[in-house]
């Protein structure tokens, strides 16, 4: 099992595993944690200590831990393009606050893009390029979301696979139950994530054409088109 950073996720894991099918024990070697993926790891072995013979116990923690860290990176590019779109002031919608003292933030983003004196101090192209980060980002993010979605469904067939082939099941009945239900509720969580990536790829699209718009006009206005 292999999980690739690509040079963006902060997880960059590979694992491997050996079930022995007669006496049920496993063997596994687990390299690349940081020291809180380590403390993590650490945690839920002991906390699930009796579902610990199951080999697909750590697959389905790691899943589960990289489904949580592309929740929060999706949901920072999603304040990022808000910010972007208030600064550009390129947008149709009434944009809802997003931190607290709110009123104020949503006033300060609304005015971020001007000096006292009225002079831009963000620029068509910093905006410009605000935007092609997050759309990279969300590209970047969608493809390690579907790369996800796709481990967790053939966890979900490694699980009957083991089933099919262990000889003694008293020990691993109740653990796969409980695996089957985590890799479910990875899977909704994975989508719903996916959903929310194309959401924003969509509206960072329209973003970008509505700057490109303005870049567009300003250049019609200076050569007198």
């Amino acid at each position: 099992m292999r999980r690739s950073n690509r040079g963006f996720a902060g997880m960059d894991v590979a694992l491997s595993l050996s079930f022995d099918i007669t006496t049920g024990v496993t063997y596994g070697i687990l390299l690349g944690c940081d020291a809180n993926q380590q403390t993590f790891i650490r945690q839920q072995l002991q906390n699930l200590r009796e579902m610990a013979r199951h080999p697909l116990l750590l697959p389905v923690l790691l899943a589960g831990q990289q489904q949580l860290l592309l929740f929060d990176e999706t949901e920072r590019l999603w304040l990022d393009l808000l910010r972007v779109e208030n600064a550009s002031g390129q947008t149709g919608v009434i944009v809802a606050p997003i931190e607290e003292n709110s009123s104020k933030n949503r006033q300060r983003f609304r005015t971020v893009s001007k000096d006292p004196h009225g002079k831009r101090t963000i620029t068509t192209k910093q905006i410009t390029n605000k935007v092609l980060g997050v759309v990279q980002l969300a590209s970047t993010w969608e493809s390690h979301i579907k790369a996800l979605i796709q481990d967790t469904k053939a966890m979900q067939q490694s699980l009957k696979r083991v089933d099919g082939a262990v000889i003694d099941k008293s020990n691993l009945e109740g653990p796969a139950r409980a695996l089957e239900e985590s890799l479910e509720f990875t899977l909704h969580k994975s989508n719903t994530v996916l959903w929310d990536l194309e959401y924003i790829n969509k509206r960072a699209g329209a973003q970008m054409t509505a700057v490109s718009l303005i870049v567009f006009e300003r250049l019609c206005k200076d050569f007198q088109c």
